[in-house]
């Protein structure tokens, strides 16, 4: 019987439709949690548990066990039959795990680890001199020339190949901004590769990508808190996307804890980034690792205040309230989030509520500057 679901869900994955993935993005219940390439650490749970209470993932091929056929991954535009087998099989998995689950693939096409290409491929983005040039400099990556026509073709090819596979929704485009015409022209060709049904999101940390958003389906937001700071820009750049961008929209937003003073610990400033996704976007909230930390980036914890107690959205945005809070509800209970900026403020309900923060059930609470809370129904159906 569960070879039979396997096969079933791996047949329903291989030939996913818009509205499959629509209806799997509009129906999840909130907080939403995405992971980006790296597992959470989650006592007790296997890998693929720990990925499958993410809503939204995006992995190498690798990260799902597909392999490039060929010697070079950057050379190669189809995959070796035997780890597609594998690979469907996992998704299938996760997908029987969490129905909602929507995972896309990181395409290389701005660097690349060494062994990507041959040492000597013309691909590589050399200076004058013919010397290969650093990308991501922590990985150890080098840079690719996307402005070559034969890469932007390869990086076209692959993302058809990860589309075909039936293993993945879309792809994701790392270090992504709209200078230039080359990056645009490989975005419109990959549009076209992978048709109008698949999902592209691009990393454009703090940035609105204005002349991509006719192509993308939505945005990651990297290192907040970390990288940048503005919380008024991080509200603004999420609500533009989900006007501008194509349908279904996707924003996922990352939170960092502070590398001087805070850990995966700081509960508050990760309730912070949590209700802030909640209130001005539709979209999946991480709060992971900064990036200069020698581990691994984005690793994250799994936090109880991310269970999901809130249902979906009523309010089609959120509110701001006499005393400088801002405020959504949903289904099951209400979002609010007290600015930086603002005073210590109490908050108040005619029914009985359960704070998600402290458990505690009264009908007023304290909330700090810079902190936030989901304040659940006592009688909510769960």
């Amino acid at each position: 019987m569960l070879g039979f679901l396997l096969i079933a869900a791996i047949k329903t994955s291989a030939h996913a439709t818009a509205t499959d993935v629509s209806s799997r993005i509009q129906s999840r219940s909130f907080p939403s949690v995405f992971q980006a390439w790296i597992d959470a650490s989650i006592p007790g749970d296997t890998k693929l548990m720990g990925e499958a209470r993410h809503d939204l993932l995006w992995l190498t091929p690798d990260g799902m066990e597909l392999r490039w056929a060929g010697p070079y991954p950057g050379t190669s535009t189809s995959f070796t039959p035997a780890s597609l087998a594998v690979a469907r099989t996992r998704r299938a998995t996760i997908a029987k795990m969490n129905p909602n689950a929507v995972i896309l693939c990181e395409i290389r096409y701005r660097d690349a680890p060494k062994g990507y290409l041959p040492d000597d491929s013309t691909i590589w983005k050399r200076d004058d001199g013919g010397r290969a040039l650093p990308g991501w400099v922590e990985g150890g990556h080098t840079l690719l020339d996307f402005a070559k026509p034969e890469l932007r073709q390869i990086v076209v090819d692959q993302c058809r190949a990860i589309m075909e596979s039936g293993v993945f929704d879309g792809v994701m485009l790392d270090s992504w901004n709209d200078e230039g015409p080359d990056r645009l022209t490989l975005l419109s060709d990959v549009r076209k590769a992978v048709g109008d049904d698949a999902l592209i999101i691009v990393n454009t940390t703090d940035r609105i990508p204005v002349k991509s958003a006719s192509y993308i389906n939505g945005i990651f937001m990297e290192g907040f808190m970390g990288t940048w700071s503005d919380w008024h820009k991080a509200a603004s750049n999420m609500q533009w996307m989900e006007e501008n961008a194509r349908s279904p929209q996707i924003t996922a937003l990352e939170g960092w804890f502070d590398l001087k003073t805070g850990s995966r610990l700081d509960l508050k400033r990760m309730r912070f980034v949590t209700t802030l996704s909640l209130l001005y976007s539709n979209g999946y909230v991480l709060f992971g690792d900064p990036n200069p930390l020698p581990t691994l980036d984005h690793a994250h914890n799994w936090y109880a205040f991310w269970n999901k107690s809130l249902g979906r959205a009523l309010d089609q945005s959120a509110t701001v309230r006499p005393d400088g809070a801002v405020q959504r509800e949903y289904e099951k209970g209400t979002v609010i989030m007290n600015p930086p900026e603002n005073q210590s403020l109490t908050v108040k309900f005619d029914d009985s509520r359960k704070s998600a923060a402290s458990g505690v059930e009264s009908r007023s609470f304290i909330l700090a500057p810079g902190d936030g809370d989901l304040f659940v129904g006592v009688n909510a159906k769960r």
